[in-house]
């Protein structure tokens, strides 16, 4: 029987188990986020170009002529609004599947539909781009969630790993970076790049299935734990026959080294899997049903706080372009800047992922999650405010500040599950809150419409969106007042 990679095993393999897994996320856990540079590739090509022709008159003679005009922008944001928004509603299925069917599977189909969206972006016409691009979108989650599997490997530093494998699964735009620079400075069409990118999720494929477990981490540790009491047991009765021939003084029920009983390893598993989730000054519901989570306050509470946070995001995420490009008007000067910003924001981007790993790491480590969620409100109502001031040089902060609200938001809410709901019931209650985010950020094509074709300013949108901020406050303030009425209820 094949043995796979745990927390009691040595730390060579571990540390191979978690770099394979980190190379999946940073190629294939979320490059669909890094639209902001492939948008830049497809412009030049012309993709939905057609959307912009008009027909003049010179001499008596109708010729059709290329404008830019706004129609082919949201036609692009809508595609990667799609995407962006199933990656979230597919959190759920992907949650249900690592914990029914395991990481492995999960790796495998994730990869699987990753291929499939590369592969139609290099063989089909513009018309079926929207659907690769939604099918990259539905294998990313896949790999995102199943990754959280692996977290469990250092107990006691889950919540760093969680905050690692969330940056690189932001850092994972970098691969549409790389097709900007190949395609700018190289030649090289989106068909070659999509095409030669889409062997490495293959060979990814191809070494995750003889690596990954089958099983998720929960049922790994307990086929282990039922094993080693196993195990036990025959060395127990072995040795209790051998001292019985020797000494009749000694009984069957004298072992000479005492073995830990079942209840106690299985105790032990239990704290070693909770030692690092401390639930501070939130109220934990690790032992209750997914059922009754499902139906709890706290729950609810996350569920809405994701929603808003999702939208947000992925529509700053989906419009930065556009948004800068309307600040800058018909300057030249800003215009050239703008281009600028955008061009170091898709490296940028991805690098700060990496980067925000160590400060947002350190933050849900050492403070409680009440705390941690205080201080992203405060960052996201900061970014927030400044998305409202016209002026372009001041965006570079902007869109800097954004990559730590990202990372921030992800880390966080993890975090929050994973203190809540429980480690076992990580993947599953993310994935709900995050499925329930996904539809809601489908309204990011009606606000992006809106700002295009209504008000002709991103300004209004952008005001709701720092209202939504400030009542974002109202999530951490609910867990202090649960948690103040659990505490009351305990001394009554």
């Amino acid at each position: 029987m094949m043995s796979y990679v745990d927390e009691d095993s040595s730390t060579l393999a571990k540390i191979l188990l978690l770099a394979y897994v980190i190379v999946s996320l940073i190629l294939c856990g979320g490059s669909v986020f890094g639209f902001t540079a492939l948008k830049e590739v497809f412009l030049d090509e012309g993709v939905y170009e057609d959307l912009c022709y008009e027909n003049t008159n010179t001499n008596g003679t109708t010729t059709e002529v290329f404008v830019p005009c706004e129609d082919q922008l949201q036609k692009l944001d809508q595609m990667f609004t799609l995407a962006a928004s199933l990656f979230s509603a597919y959190l759920m299925p992907a949650g249900l599947c690592l914990r029914f069917l395991g990481p492995r599977v999960c790796f495998l189909a994730g990869f699987a539909f990753v291929t499939t969206g590369s592969w139609i972006f290099a063989k089909a016409s513009a018309e079926y781009f929207t659907m690769a691009y939604i099918l990259i979108g539905t294998g990313n989650p896949l790999l995102y969630i199943a990754a959280f599997n692996f977290g469990k490997i250092y107990p006691q530093s889950s919540n760093l790993l969680l905050s690692i494998f969330i940056g690189c699964f932001g850092f994972s735009s970098v691969v549409f970076y790389m097709f900007h620079v190949l395609h700018f400075d190289f030649g090289w069409s989106s068909q070659e790049l999509f095409e030669g990118f889409s062997f490495l999720p293959v060979a990814l494929g191809v070494v995750g299935f003889f690596v990954l477990p089958p099983d998720p981490y929960h049922i790994q540790r307990e086929k282990s734990s039922k094993l080693s009491d196993a195990d036990s047991a025959v060395a127990f009765a072995k040795v209790s026959r051998k001292d019985a021939d020797e000494s009749s003084t000694v009984t069957e029920t004298t072992p000479l080294v005492s073995s830990p009983s079942p209840s106690t390893k299985t105790a032990d598993v239990e704290t070693a899997a909770h030692q690092d989730t401390d639930t501070g000054d939130v109220v934990p519901l690790k032992d209750r049903s997914i059922a009754q989570q499902l139906q709890s306050p706290q729950f609810l509470a996350q569920t809405l706080f994701f929603c808003w946070g999702m939208l947000q995001q992925n529509f700053y995420l989906g419009t930065i372009g556009d948004q800068i490009y309307m600040m800058a008007g018909d300057d030249p000067t800003l215009l050239e800047e703008t281009a600028t910003i955008l061009t170091n924001f898709a490296l940028l981007y991805p690098i700060g992922c990496i980067v925000a790993i160590l400060p947002v790491g350190a933050l849900v480590r050492n403070c409680s999650v009440s705390t941690s969620l205080f201080v992203y409100t405060a960052a996201n109502l900061l970014f927030s405010t400044l998305t409202l001031m016209p002026s372009v040089p001041l965006q570079w902060v902007t869109s800097e500040l954004y990559v730590f609200v990202r990372v921030g938001f992800f880390t966080v809410m993890s975090t929050y599950s994973a203190t809540i709901f429980g480690f076992k019931n990580l993947s599953t209650m993310f994935g709900f809150a995050g499925c329930f985010a996904g539809l809601c950020s489908l309204l990011g094509t009606f606000l992006s419409d809106r700002a295009l074709h209504v008000d002709h300013s991103f300004f209004p949108v952008n005001c709701l969106l720092l209202a939504g901020a400030l009542l974002s406050f109202a999530f951490p303030t609910v867990i202090y007042v649960l948690k103040w009425q659990e505490e009351a209820a305990s001394h009554k």
